[in-house]
């Protein structure tokens, strides 16, 4: 089973974009992201789900990379799921 790809985008231009051309055909994606703290530039997590909500996506499983960064999991939301 091939592992879903982790991207790194690293404004929320890009990340819609990437939505706008796949958000129909894929099932899921790992999202770099910078922590708030951090001096590194790049997508934060409020930019992030407010992009995915805007094709139907949501935001699941978070994990740490390092003191910069993490890795947040987003995918479709399921049909008559209860999650927004």
């Amino acid at each position: 089973m091939t592992q879903p790809p982790d991207l790194d985008f690293r404004t929320q231009t890009e990340w819609r974009s990437w939505l706008e051309d796949n958000h129909p055909q894929d099932k899921g994606i790992w999202v770099i992201m910078y922590k708030v703290g951090s001096s590194l530039e790049g997508l934060r997590y409020a930019d992030a789900v407010e992009e995915a909500i805007c094709y139907g996506w949501i935001d699941g499983k978070m994990q740490s990379i390092d003191s910069d960064r993490f890795r947040q999991w987003f995918s479709p939301r399921r049909r008559n799921s209860p999650w927004s």
